[in-house]
């Protein structure tokens, strides 16, 4: 079994949106959760790029309904939380050779399969990567891909971009590089927020936004320098990861092998080919 999966964690029916309880009856809340499961459920059964969808979830009526979307279901030992659920299924997954998880709340009643496929197709492949997808405050963290499965601890709940955010920190990155514009599309997280976060874990932070499709020689001489000073090691992104592999690509090319930069990019899951001719180009100027 490859591929990425799908695993969703329900709890049971009974006592889903108990914040509610002051608007809804017991039998409208549970009626509200089932419906905003199913959407999930169906959006994730669409999406062709998932390997799979697993369902966590003790509830029989919970069963049923991801039974009826094609889902897999695995009972839990214990109703245990939102991030021991998880955790636990990437294990699982990972173990039966799966190459990742997404993993989606059952109460996220506006996402499509169309979101899920752009996730996907964000996702960095061909090298352990995780991405986060934030809620609208920046503090919560509404899907997370994670390559492979068990890549770090979970911590779901109110306040989980940052916990997120400090266990890529804990891989042992000392600087983030930021290679995307800020406010290039709509809803994406702003750098401000970004660059808060990763001093708060002690991340040295570097801004250096460049143009998808148009880097220039202007942004590789900018790019070298940093690089070549920062404390390492470092994580640089953009969108998809095309952007900072560009930028490394040419500004490597100074002192390292054509040969080993494709390697290495191919490696990571980029083809950069077509940067032949300007790799040649800035190492003959280097010479």
């Amino acid at each position: 079994m490859s591929g990425i999966w799908c695993v969703i964690p329900i709890k049971d029916l009974e006592n889903a949106k108990t914040r509610l309880a002051s608007a809804l009856t017991p039998e409208e809340r549970r009626g509200l959760f089932r419906a905003m499961a199913e959407d999930v459920l169906e959006a994730a059964s669409g999406a062709p790029s998932l390997a799979g969808v697993l369902v966590l979830t003790n509830d029989p009526v919970a069963s049923a309904l991801a039974e009826r979307y094609g889902a897999r279901v695995e009972g839990e030992p214990e109703n245990i939380g939102q991030s021991e659920a998880v955790q636990r299924a990437a294990e699982l997954l990972a173990a039966e050779g799966a190459d990742g998880v997404l993993t989606l709340p059952a109460d996220a009643p506006l996402i499509k399969a169309a979101d899920i496929e752009s996730i996907l197709a964000r996702h960095p492949s061909g090298r352990p990567a995780m991405t986060i997808v934030p809620d609208h405050a920046r503090r919560g963290s509404n899907c997370i891909v994670l390559t492979p499965g068990p890549l770090i601890p979970l911590h779901f709940g109110h306040v989980s971009f940052e916990p997120h955010l400090a266990e890529a920190a804990k891989l042992g990155f000392k600087t983030l590089v930021a290679n995307r514009p800020d406010h290039e599309e709509p809803g994406q997280p702003a750098m401000a927020d970004i660059e808060a976060a990763a001093r708060e874990q002690g991340l040295e932070w570097v801004y250096m936004p460049v143009e998808s499709g148009n880097i220039t020689d202007d942004d590789v001489n900018r790019f070298a320098p940093m690089i070549r000073d920062a404390e390492k090691p470092v994580l640089a992104f953009c969108r998809s990861g095309t952007r900072c592999t560009v930028l490394w690509a040419l500004s490597a090319a100074r002192n390292t092998s054509a040969d080993e930069i494709f390697t290495k990019a191919r490696n990571a899951g980029y083809d950069i080919s077509g940067l032949a001719p300007r790799m040649a180009q800035q190492a003959a100027d280097k010479g």
